[in-house]
């Protein structure tokens, strides 16, 4: 299992090659890039976070804190369930957990990085950016 965004020239290249089943994890779909195989519900962050951060109301810490409580309102075997079974559907490709942000630009921040930190620290297992 991996992270990225919808519009990575790598995941798209491997979306069309059969390597990857791309996951949203976003509350919307894109209109570009690579098209959503699944979606993860569980991991999509509450809307009005997701608002108040793409209007400036809301620093990464916030948006980290809230989203975390989000997920922790799962149990964390849950998620892992959930994640499994997604896994078992793509095979044999391998998930990408997928939303917007292409984190080029200093001071950017995503959920899907964040919800990798929440389960390297649950689980142990780290997920890499594609």
């Amino acid at each position: 299992m991996k992270t990225s965004y919808f519009q990575n020239p790598r995941l798209i290249a491997a979306q069309k090659a059969g390597a990857v089943a791309v996951v949203q994890i976003s509350n919307g779909a894109p209109r570009w890039g690579a098209r959503p195989d699944f979606h993860l519900e569980c991991l999509m962050p509450p809307v009005e976070i997701v608002e108040a951060a793409h209007a400036g109301a809301m620093t990464e810490a916030d948006f980290a804190r809230l989203y975390t409580a989000h997920l922790d309102t799962f149990d964390e075997g849950e998620i892992a369930a959930a994640i499994l079974d997604l896994a078992a559907q793509a095979a044999p490709r391998d998930p990408v957990l997928c939303c917007f942000e292409a984190l080029k630009k200093p001071g950017q921040f995503c959920h899907r990085r964040m919800f990798a930190d929440w389960w390297t620290a649950k689980m142990g297992e780290r997920i890499e950016e594609l």
